[in-house]
């Protein structure tokens, strides 16, 4: 059998009760039509009988002012009488507005108006005494004869009034039936209705919330066997929710203990509560000891503090721990610990980065290296500049050669600034710094195009800035030093003969923006967060000419960083690349100008 609907459950449980009032009001409509015929038939018969017995009297009366007439009577009474006759005549004919009279009474009823009207006649002619016995006889015989059927007539109308009467108060008694019948009916449809609605809607809803609450509490589920679609629908995405994350669990479970990593959940006293695999090969449990008891002095101490301090601020905690004295525990890990209010207990996650670190500190001293192995023939050659400098103005010979060494002094200051920089953004005593100052967008843009706009022009690239004047907060050498390093690599990739857009403009919360936008194939979205990287080269940094010693990145966005802005990638509306920093801006300085 096919399981009904929730929609067709409410049609029904409202079309049941509707039905069930039409028809109790159609057959109430009914009896009450009945009824008041029956009333106004019992109405029009008292009437009928009202008239009868005014046409009685009529008749009396008529009598009466005859027998008058003939002894000359009293006048008045006697003028009085003679009236009665027009009345007489009028009662006659209301006698036959009566529907109903039987085809018997209205033929009685004409028979009385035509006798009455043949002994009107004769009335005049009798004494009313014994001197004309046979006229007297006569009318007395008719009066007789009238009054019978005006009396037959009276009983057949007195008969339909009663039981018109009757039929009235049966229909009535028939209606509180009625009523006594649509108020049971409707008390047990209505009980009916509820064990209906209960059974097909609200038992597998209840299911369904006990299915849910189950769920809650990690128990087992039921099926709902039996219920509307929808219903049925509904329990059967639950049972599949619920499959997946015991599924999700159990895989979450797998992945816990086969964690790379060190995953340890800890009490708040600092015992062990739950681990991982490599917690057992980094920890030696031969003797049974509390997690801070593996540690010692001033290991221990900064675990300690860092505990205490994620349990206080309610905030995650990532540090690194150098921990070269353990065996099994790695020279160097990074840690991450938070504190959980509902179980209070602590969620710690350790990574081995003993790699990583020394590969940083082997790069970080090659970079110190070249810093003064390079520093040195810099120097050498910046100091020949100069003299040569002297001498050619000295001489007097031509500008180009004063230009030509003008350039060369240039690249070389840049390349002592660079080899500065990079020695400041690799030693770790500079990490915490940060800039100070306060300088245009408008004269650092003007200076980084400048100190790169013979690339430009070797390779045909147009640059085009396009500035909002604005202070920014930052040092003007080092956002010099960012600019140059992005509109080079835009150079680098840009297809020859397009153009480079240098832009700065106010941006929302009081910063300023900067964009360099080149024309060339972008950046793949999945690569976008690691060309910030320290040494990290795209897969395209191959086929350009220039070599790069992937830092240039890196310098810009701790510089950016260092000045309390962000930077960032991604592609222009023209497919190229979209490098955009935001820096704080400056209430120093002049009023805003528009250029």
């Amino acid at each position: 059998m096919k399981a009904l609907t929730l929609k067709q459950i409410g049609i029904s449980v409202l079309s049941i009760p509707l039905a069930c009032q039409i028809i109790f009001s159609i057959i109430l409509y009914t009896n009450v039509t009945n009824t008041q015929k029956t009333v106004q038939r019992e109405i029009a018969a008292k009437s009928f009988t009202v008239t009868i017995q005014k046409l009685v009297t009529s008749m009396l009366e008529r009598v009466l002012s005859i027998r008058l007439e003939r002894h000359n009577t009293g006048a008045n009474l006697v003028a009085e009488a003679r009236t009665t006759k027009n009345s007489l005549d009028t009662i006659a004919r209301q006698l036959f507005s009566y529907d109903g009279l039987s085809p018997i009474a209205v033929a009685r009823l004409t028979s009385v108006v035509n006798k009455w009207q043949t002994t009107e006649k004769q009335l005049p002619l009798v004494a009313f005494d014994t001197s004309n016995p046979a006229i007297l006889a006569k009318v007395e015989q008719s009066v007789s004869t009238i009054f019978s059927e005006i009396n037959l007539v009276s009983n057949e109308v007195a008969s339909q009034g009663r039981a018109a009467s009757d039929k009235n108060i049966a229909t009535l008694r028939l209606v509180r039936s009625y009523l006594y019948a649509a108020l049971i009916l409707s008390s047990v449809g209505g009980i009916f209705l509820a064990w209906l609605v209960g059974q097909l809607a609200y038992a597998p809803i209840s299911h369904i919330l006990a299915n849910a609450a189950a769920m809650a509490r990690n128990k087992e589920l039921n099926p709902l066997n039996s219920g509307p679609p929808e219903l049925m629908a509904i329990d059967n995405a639950l049972l599949e929710i619920d499959r997946k994350l015991h599924h999700a669990n159990s895989r979450q479970h797998s992945l816990y203990q086969l964690s790379p990593a060190f995953l340890l959940e800890l009490s708040e006293n600092g015992k062990i509560i739950k681990g991982n695999e490599i917690v057992s090969k980094w920890l030696d449990f031969q003797e049974k000891k509390e997690f801070f008891d593996f540690f010692e002095g001033a290991h221990r101490l900064r675990l300690e503090s860092q505990f205490e301090l994620a349990r206080e601020s309610k905030t995650r905690k990532v540090f690194q721990l150098s921990a070269d004295n353990l065996l099994a525990f790695p020279s160097h890990s990074q840690w991450t610990i938070t504190w959980n209010d509902k179980s209070h207990s602590y969620f710690c996650v350790a990574h081995d980065i003993t790699d990583s670190t020394n590969i940083e500190q082997l790069r970080d001293q090659i970079s110190r290296y070249l810093t003064i192995e390079l520093g040195a023939p810099l120097k050498t050659i910046a100091s020949l500049v100069a003299q040569s400098k002297q001498i050619t103005l000295s001489e007097g010979r031509e500008s180009w050669t004063n230009k030509q060494l003008a350039a060369i002094s240039n690249n070389v200051e840049r390349l002592t600034n660079l080899l500065n920089q990079l020695d400041h953004s690799t030693d770790p005593r500079n990490l915490e710094q940060s800039s100070q100052g306060v300088c245009s967008n408008k004269i650092v843009i003007n200076h980084a195009t400048e100190a790169v706009r013979s690339l430009a022009q070797a390779k045909g690239v147009q640059i085009v800035a396009k500035v909002e004047w604005s202070m920014v907060r930052g040092t003007e050498s080092e956002l010099e030093r960012v600019l140059i390093n992005l509109i080079s690599n835009a150079i680098k990739y840009t297809p020859k003969g397009t153009r480079i857009e240098v832009l700065s403009t106010p941006d929302k919360n009081d910063m300023i923006r900067f964009a360099v936008v080149d024309q060339g194939s972008g950046i793949p979205e999945q690569a976008r967060h690691e060309v910030f990287a320290p040494f990290k080269q795209l897969a395209n940094a191959k086929t350009v000419d220039t070599p790069s010693t992937g830092l240039g990145l890196s310098v810009c966005k701790t510089i950016v960083e260092r000045s309390g802005g962000k930077i960032w990638v991604e592609n222009s509306k023209d497919g190229g690349a979209s490098f955009n920093f935001l820096l704080p801006a400056s209430t120093a300085g002049s009023p805003k100008l528009i250029d």
